[in-house]
Formats: C-alpha cells, sequence, structure tokens
C-alpha cells in the first residue's frame, strides 16, 4: 500500500477527515476546534474562577495559587504532557496548591480527602481505606496524605443537607432535558463546579428537601446522576483531570450559593410511595385486556417521560397487580419497539419475577 493509499485520520468527535497540521496536532476537524477553544474562553476567562486559597484572601499564601511565577517544573505531571499543555491555559496546578487549597476547604468546615489523580480505571476513586467516609478536616491528616499522595485531587463529601445534580455529556447529559422533564423554565443560580475534562460537564449543588430519592437515576433523563447528600462526593477545585490536565472550576460568582432544589425538580427525583397491594378485584385482575393496554401506554408515552412515566408505571403495575412472568416479557417488546435502550429496560424492569427473560 502506497502513503497516498493509507486512510487518513478522522476527528475525534466526528468522522470528518483531517486534512492540515492544525487539525491533525488537535484531533479535530475545523467545527470542533471553534467549539473547543470556544468552550476554553468561556472556562479560563469570563464563566469561571478557580478555587485557590489566594481567592479565599488567605495572607499567608498571599502570591501563590494560578501565579505565572510558577515554575512548570513544580506543576501537576498530567498538565505537563504536550497533548495537555493547551488544555492549562497557564493554569499551573502544583501539589502545593492542591494542600493550601485543601487546607483551606477544611477551615470553612469542608471535610475532604485525597482522590486518585492519573488515567486509568481508578481515576477520581478514593485513597482512602473506607473512601468519602474517611474525609477530615484536620490539617495534620491532610497534610499527610497530600505528601503521601503527591496531586492528588480533592474530594469533598455531598453535604447531607444538599443533593448535587451531576450532568455528563459524554452520556449525551443536558440540563435542558432536566427542565422541560420537570416542566420548569430554569434552574436557580447556585454553586457549580465545571469538570476539568472541559466539555460542559457539570455539579450542581441545592438544599436538599426532605423525602427519599432511592432510584432516583431511574427517573432522571440520560447523562443526569444524582449524588445525594451523604451517599456520595464530588471532585473540589482546584483539582487536575486526570484526562485533559485541565483544572476544576466555580462558575463565576456562584461559589457561596446554595439555592433550594425546585419543587418541580423534587417530585421528579422523589421515590414513588409503596403501593398497597390489595385483593384483587374485576378491575385490576392480570387480564390479557388489560397487559395489551399497558403494552399500548408504553408504545406511547412521549420520548422526553417513557422511562419516567411510561416504564415505571407499566412495572409498578405489574408487579403490584401479579401478572405472570410472560407478561413482563411483552411489556419489554413494547418498550424495545418504542426505542428503548437494554439499560431503559435493565431499570425499569428490575423486579421481574426470576430476574430476567422467561423464553418459551
Amino acid at each position: 500500500m502506497t502513503a497516498d493509499a493509507l486512510p487518513r485520520p478522522h476527528c475525534r468527535r466526528c468522522d470528518t477527515e483531517l486534512v492540515n497540521d492544525l487539525q491533525l496536532k488537535q484531533g479535530l476537524c475545523d467545527l470542533h476546534i471553534a467549539e473547543y477553544q470556544a468552550m476554553r474562553a468561556v472556562f479560563y476567562t469570563t464563566g469561571a474562577e478557580p478555587a485557590s486559597p489566594v481567592d479565599h484572601g488567605c495572607t499567608e499564601t498571599a502570591g501563590s495559587g494560578f501565579d505565572a511565577e510558577h515554575a512548570r517544573a513544580d506543576a501537576h505531571p498530567i498538565q505537563l504532557k504536550p497533548e495537555n499543555v493547551d488544555n492549562v491555559a497557564g493554569y499551573w496546578v502544583t501539589n502545593d496548591l492542591l494542600l493550601r487549597s485543601a487546607l483551606w476547604y477544611a477551615s470553612i468546615g469542608q471535610p475532604v480527602f485525597p482522590c486518585y489523580p492519573w488515567e486509568g480505571d481508578k481515576a477520581k476513586s478514593p485513597l482512602t481505606t473506607n473512601g468519602f467516609h474517611d474525609a477530615s478536616v484536620d490539617a495534620s491528616q491532610i497534610c499527610d496524605w497530600w505528601t503521601k499522595h503527591p496531586f492528588a485531587m480533592i474530594g469533598g463529601p455531598v453535604a447531607v443537607d444538599e443533593t448535587c445534580i451531576d450532568v455528563d455529556p459524554r452520556n449525551g447529559g443536558n440540563l435542558s432535558a432536566l427542565i422541560d422533564l420537570a416542566g420548569v423554565d430554569h434552574l436557580p443560580a447556585t454553586r457549580t463546579v465545571f469538570s476539568g475534562r472541559l466539555d460542559g460537564g457539570q455539579h450542581q449543588f441545592f438544599k436538599r428537601p426532605e423525602g427519599s430519592y432511592d432510584g432516583a437515576k431511574a427517573r432522571l433523563p440520560r447523562g443526569i446522576d444524582l449524588k445525594d447528600g451523604g451517599k456520595g462526593y464530588t471532585v473540589l477545585p482546584p483539582s487536575v483531570h486526570p484526562d485533559t490536565g485541565g483544572v476544576y472550576f466555580y462558575r463565576k460568582g456562584t461559589q457561596q450559593l446554595c439555592a433550594d432544589l425546585p419543587v418541580e425538580i423534587h417530585h421528579v427525583l422523589l421515590a414513588p410511595p409503596l403501593r398497597t397491594v390489595r385483593p384483587s378485584s374485576a378491575s385490576n385482575k392480570p387480564t390479557s385486556t388489560r397487559l395489551r393496554a399497558i403494552c399500548k401506554r408504553v408504545a406511547e408515552t412521549p420520548e422526553g417521560n417513557r422511562q419516567t412515566i411510561g416504564y415505571q408505571w407499566a412495572a409498578n403495575i405489574l408487579k403490584t397487580d401479579g401478572f405472570p412472568a410472560q407478561a413482563w416479557d411483552l411489556v419489554e417488546d413494547a418498550m424495545r419497539e418504542a426505542g428503548a435502550t437494554q439499560h431503559d429496560i435493565d431499570t425499569a424492569l428490575r423486579e421481574r419475577p426470576g430476574g430476567e427473560r422467561v423464553h418459551a
């Protein structure tokens, strides 16, 4: 095969062929290079602010933080990788900055713990024995951690009186889907942390009303998850993303905010009340007529609300009214015809008798 016949690289975000040196260097087509540069401008100029002791007025560390005087030799090794330098945009993060930031969080009562800072399956996972449950505000413990684990990301448990909406664009996450599902015009300004992946991923923190959010992930749009108070953690600024070298940032002006969770979002997250099992009557016997009606409703449920409304409703009816295993198979078929993914089906039908499809 001649050199001319060799297949050319393609954009890592789409199938466009890369034809010039800039495209080949970035691994992106012109359209996605422009989007990336616009995203950088938002993150590193008007749209975000770093969490460093300097920004918090900690006089003992004045002159540090994101200072251009920092020698690049002291910067996070992930940031020094040639393919990541452009992502850094001059915001070099040292282990000293991470330690001082962790100590600052502790000084305001936010417990912290170290997370794995390198690429791979363990990225962002806790480096402590009991995970986020080991989070501490003890200065000596924090110093020991960042001495033992240089450049560790800063993890922080979600406060028990807060909840965090996690948006992951890589899996199709978009806040507009949640806004549409809840029927609200917008979400209130609240503390927001942007991911150092620089793809728009973010954590939004809200004051948590009372109520159980068990199983909330199944009621949320694809690519949106929930990190509930006391049950999970997030990565805090100015941690460095292990894949890009980009820095985690607060949305400008939101670091001290924590808005009330809109009641409409609260209702989406709330676990459905347990239905009282009642003796079968003529209206709720597991008949073929009712099963056909259930399958019809599943197939006709609107796109954005299928899993939340149609799928969960169908599964609750099948379980409560004692439909046989074969009925669950027919509802699964209706879900597939409606465009459900295997994840949608497994989530909605997780209480199927026997745990799996019955084959004739």
